[in-house]
């Protein structure tokens, strides 16, 4: 074996030891806080390896040879451990089986924040579980929800945007307002999803602030809409019978039996609670839905007849007629003295069904004065598709019942679902960029150490002293070359934080920068880009924010219409100070002034506190709180920057205590560093560690013993030793 590393995977209730061998090149490398890569989440981790199939290593790999017999098979991943020297220095690792070649399994070793970013997966937003806050979207729960003290406490509440259309506070339609989530209840949720748990973000000011609000309203997915989908049509055997309604004299009216078929566009509602049985359907979704009906009609009439013929098709929804104020919505009726084809095509467009509504179509004729030998009938006129069996589909009867998109009010608010459609793993990785955050995943437990930046600076005086564990003398007589960059990462001399744009809002709009003094550098350089865009302040009304989701679509029409606009996610900040009231609608009016049944609308005050994005104090504009305060160990090491590589004799149990956020200090050097990666680690030789110095202009005068104040023992300027 060519290094001290082992592996322990767990079988028949025990730990054994993977056989390894003199070709197993097992080193692992340790890393969780590279500052050159800000935008990603580092890990700790192996390069491949290989081990020999010893039947001692197919037992503990369960066979895995006999499913992969070669490079390039699908990945397999079993828990293991990994120690150094005996010491445990990656207790939850997971080690992914690549393949087997040659008489070889090719693994890789993986651990720390892997963990974390394995749990997550491709999960997103709307999948969290915050079915504990589900409730229905009424004027009483946004009445409730609009006070700062309900979404401070709960982690979510309503609030008031200007999105495009006119606001009036004093008569505020309570369906436009959209739920707000905290950013700390979608963190929390996030972690707790995926069985971790971490420091608390909400000691900062900052992180207690942040808003996620409704950038868009909910609306009901293409896949959700489709499962309720009916699309029916119309069945009739050829060898039987060519007509398959007929009537020859006056009916009572009857329903409709339409049929489906699994051949496009026909369709039937998907394993949901809504059904199509017996000619009828039944919703099982509150919401707006368009019912139509399509259906071609022969009247048969004597030309010589005085007499005439009358034919009707209705839309009922629980056994009820709904007609329009004109008369015809639902309702298709036809009278003729004269022989006529005619297609009859009742509809209900953005009809209110409640769920366990039923819709069905019924038809009903009628014959005044005509000979016995007139007739009418639903007929297979036009296109018709064999089915085979001796049966014909009748392409153009038609029945359809479509669920629309709009969310409607009374409807079940699942907050999930108001959230932006975003990736879990891309919106922790946001609330890193914000605060330039150092995660650490600890050891033994699901648990995450958090640092920002500013405390990354802070821990400086509690700055571990690495001078004596420099690899002073690798082979007799010669020092170890040291290797030292001036610069690292790809950065400029200009170098971006962006949000998202969004072209409804200014462009550049909140970006901020970093400043380096180099001018070899590229000019400017995207550091990151935020999954949010920037917020600015309503043109139209002072003191809230501006989310555009409609746009006036035709100014010259009598009555203002708008097309909507899918404006991108948002974060904000939200403080308990800016109160702003007005009178919210909690019941609407009924009629109109002079109609017997008018009624005059309900308003009810209300206060709350509307989000901002820049202020004098806590700021999302990018070159205020976040880079000057939570970059600031960035801003730290790009001036005058330098990246050493430098050979170390660390111990295992250097490595059980590492800590990314805190800083080491190298005598020799004078200055403090913050450890960007521990490579290739192995407790019987020294490892390469880069190392990314702090400029010592960012750090405050350190205290001396002559203040009264003691140095940690141990630590700062004296030496470590195991």
């Amino acid at each position: 074996m060519s290094s001290s590393n082992e592996i322990w995977l767990t079988a028949n209730g025990h730990r054994e030891r993977l056989d390894l061998d003199d070709e197993t090149q097992l080193l692992p490398s340790f890393q969780a806080n590279d500052r050159a890569k800000p935008d990603s989440i580092q890990s700790d981790y192996s390069p491949e390896f290989s081990v020999p199939g010893t039947a001692h290593n197919h037992r503990l790999l369960k066979h895995a040879a006999a499913s992969q017999p070669a490079v390039g098979s699908a990945y397999v991943r079993v828990p293991a451990v990994l120690t150094s020297g005996g010491v445990e220095t990656l207790p939850l690792a997971l080690l992914y089986l690549k393949g087997f070649k040659e008489g070889r399994y090719l693994l890789q070793l993986f651990g720390g924040n892997r963990r974390l970013v394995e749990a997550l997966g491709d999960k997103k937003l709307a999948d969290l579980d915050l079915n504990r806050f589900n409730h229905y979207w009424t004027a009483a729960e946004v009445l409730a929800g609009l006070p700062y003290a309900h979404w401070a406490s709960r982690g979510w509440g309503y609030e008031v945007y200007e999105r495009g259309k006119p606001l009036d506070l004093n008569n505020l339609d309570p369906f436009t307002v959209y739920p707000s989530v905290a950013a700390w209840l979608v963190w929390q949720q996030i972690l707790a999803d995926a069985g971790f748990t971490a420091d608390s973000l909400l000691t900062e000011a900052f992180f207690a602030a942040l808003n996620v609000p409704s950038a868009n309203p909910y609306e009901f997915s293409q896949a959700y809409r489709d499962a309720r989908q009916l699309t029916a049509g119309y069945f009739y055997d050829s060898t039987v019978s060519d007509v398959p309604y007929h009537h020859r004299s006056a009916f009572p009216e009857q329903k409709l039996i339409f049929s489906y078929t699994s051949r496009k566009p026909y369709h039937q509602p998907d394993a949901t609670t809504a059904t199509y049985f017996g000619g009828t359907y039944t919703a099982d979704t509150l919401g707006f839905y368009d019912i139509a009906a399509s259906v071609p009609t022969f009247l048969g009439i004597n030309s010589n007849s005085l007499g005439h013929i009358r034919c009707k098709f209705q839309l009922k929804v629980n056994g009820q007629v709904h007609f329009d104020g004109f008369g015809s919505d639902g309702h298709d009726e036809l009278e003729t003295k004269e022989t006529v084809t005619h297609t009859f095509t009742p509809k209900l467009t953005h009809y209110l069904l409640q769920a366990g509504d039923k819709v069905e179509l019924f038809w009903q004729g009628d014959e005044l004065n005509l000979p016995s030998a007139t007739h009418w009938s639903i007929g297979p006129y036009g296109a018709q598709v064999p089915l085979g069996g001796g049966l014909t589909l009748a392409s153009e009867v038609r029945l359809t019942v479509t669920l629309l998109a709009e969310f409607p009010p009374g409807g079940l608010v699942r907050l999930q679902d108001w959230l932006p459609d975003m990736k879990q793993l891309d919106f922790v990785k946001s609330q890193m960029l914000l605060g330039g955050l150092t995660i650490q995943c600890d050891a033994y437990e699901p648990y995450l150490r958090l640092a920002t930046g500013a405390q990354l600076l802070a821990n400086v005086p509690r700055a571990k002293d690495w001078t004596a564990k420099r690899d002073a003398y690798t082979q007799p007589g010669r020092l170890p070359e040291r290797e030292l960059a001036f610069r690292f990462g790809s950065y400029g001399q200009l170098n971006y934080l962006k949000w998202t744009e969004d072209e409804n809002v200014l462009a550049g709009y909140g970006d901020g920068t970093i400043a380096v003094a180099d001018e070899v550098l590229p000019i400017t350089y995207d550091v990151a880009t935020l999954p949010f865009a920037a917020t600015q302040d309503s043109p139209q009304v002072a003191g809230l924010l501006r989310i555009l989701n409609f746009e006036v679509a035709d100014f010259t029409a009598s009555t203002v219409t708008y097309n909507s606009i899918t404006a991108k996610p948002r974060i904000v900040l939200r403080q308990a100070d800016g109160e702003l009231a007005g009178k919210l609608i909690t019941t609407p009016q009924v009629g109109k002034p002079g109609d017997g049944n008018y009624a005059p609308a309900v308003l009810t005050a209300f206060t709350t506190t509307p989000s901002y994005f820049a202020s004098a104090g806590l700021s999302l504009l990018l070159d205020s709180t976040v880079l000057t305060v939570f970059w600031a160990d960035l801003r730290a090491m790009l001036d005058e920057s330098r990246l050493i590589r430098e050979q170390f004799r660390l111990t295992a149990q250097d490595i059980t205590q590492l800590d990314f956020s805190t800083p080491v200090w190298l005598g020799d050097m004078g200055d403090y560093y913050v450890i960007s990666k521990i490579e290739e680690f192995d407790v019987r030789r020294s490892t390469t560690v880069e190392l990314c110095r702090i400029n010592a202009s960012h750090l405050p005068p350190p205290v001396v013993p002559s203040s009264g104040a003691e140095w940690y023992e141990g630590e700062f300027y004296t030496g470590e030793f195991f």
